[in-house]
This record gives structure tokens, sequence and C-alpha cells, in this order.
């Protein structure tokens, strides 16, 4: 553990380093052409709907936890009902003061310049760029950002049904196997094998 934390300082002050000249990108050709494509291909709402997904992710997690936690806790029906009144109103709490770290941490325009336009501009050249913002002013284009979310959706959903439950036999499958080849072989250690 701390190695991994000693591993992170190393990452985090090697990007603090290299930040300015990242940065600097900003000012570099294809910028405004990265900025545009972003605009026109509706990232910022990818981002919006983003942060909404991992705020749904969240309550699901808590209310789990916190369903499991009142499980433990024997209550009649009225102090489960005054129970349930506290956990509503702090999570709401939670998950407003959530929000507001979210978007303080990584705000939509400093993702554009510390993130995204780097990142565009070390895969595209400029001229590709270019390209790809005059694709998505067509109308063609136009209409695959205003769509490409919903696709994504559509997919993912097709892809689980169709394939999420013999992926997850699978996986149940591989793990025992796994978890049963990792036994026998700490077994085998700990008799001096």
């Amino acid at each position: 553990m701390k190695f991994l934390g000693k591993y992170l300082r190393h990452l985090l002050v090697s990007c603090l380093l290299l930040l300015p000249a990242l940065t600097g990108a900003d000012e570099q050709r294809g910028a405004s052409e990265v900025r545009e494509l972003l605009q026109l291909s509706g990232a910022e709402r990818q981002y919006s709907q983003l942060l909404q997904v991992m705020t749904r992710n969240i309550q699901t997690s808590f209310s789990t936890g916190l369903a499991e936690a009142l499980k433990q806790r024997p209550l009649g029906e009225r102090k489960r009902s005054q129970a349930k009144a506290i956990l509503d109103r702090n999570f709401g709490q939670f998950i407003t003061r959530f929000q507001t770290l979210m978007k303080q941490t990584m705000p939509w325009e400093r993702l554009v310049r510390d993130v995204y336009i780097p990142v565009y501009l070390r895969h595209f050249s400029q001229r590709e760029l270019q390209d790809l913002v005059a694709f998505y002013r067509s109308p063609t284009g136009r209409k695959f950002a205003r769509n490409n979310g919903q696709l994504v959706q559509d997919a993912t959903r097709a892809i689980k049904h169709e394939y999420g439950k013999q992926l997850q036999q699978r996986a149940e499958q591989l793990s025992q196997q796994t978890l049963r080849q990792i036994t026998q072989e700490l077994d085998q250690l700990a008799s001096g094998g």
C-alpha cells in the first residue's frame, strides 16, 4: 500500500511538472479546432450525462449499503419510518454536496484545457481535426452528434441483453476455477509442497 501511495505521489508530481507543457498546447495549432469539435459533437452534454450516471451509480451503491445496514438493526415499524426519513434527508444532502464536489473537481473548461485538447492534439493532425469539424457541421454529423448518446445506450442494452447472462455465467465459472487453483496452490504451499 505504501508503494502505491509513493507511486501515486510521483505520478502526481510528474503530471504537475508536465501540466504547463500540456496546457500550452491550448495556444498551439489545432486547439480551436478541438474546442469547436467538442462543441459540435455534444461532448459537454455527454459530460453532463456522465455526471448524472456517476451520481445514479453512487445513489444505487449508497442505497444498497444503507438497506443492508438497516437489515442489521431490527427496528419496529415506527422507528423504521423515522430511520428512512433520516436516511432520505442525509442522502439528499450527500448527493447535493457530491454533485458540487464533482463540478468543482473536474469542471468542463478545465477538462477541455487539460485533458481533451492535449489528447486530441496527440492523436489528430490539424488537418484531421478540421475534417472532423467539417463532418460535425454537416447534416449527417449533426445527426450523429444528436443521436450518439442514444446509440451507445441502445448498443449497451443490446449487448447486455444478448451477452450479459452468458458472460456473467462464464465469468463466474472462470472465477471459481481460478479460486480453486489458488486454493490448491496455497494448500500445497502450507503443507510444505
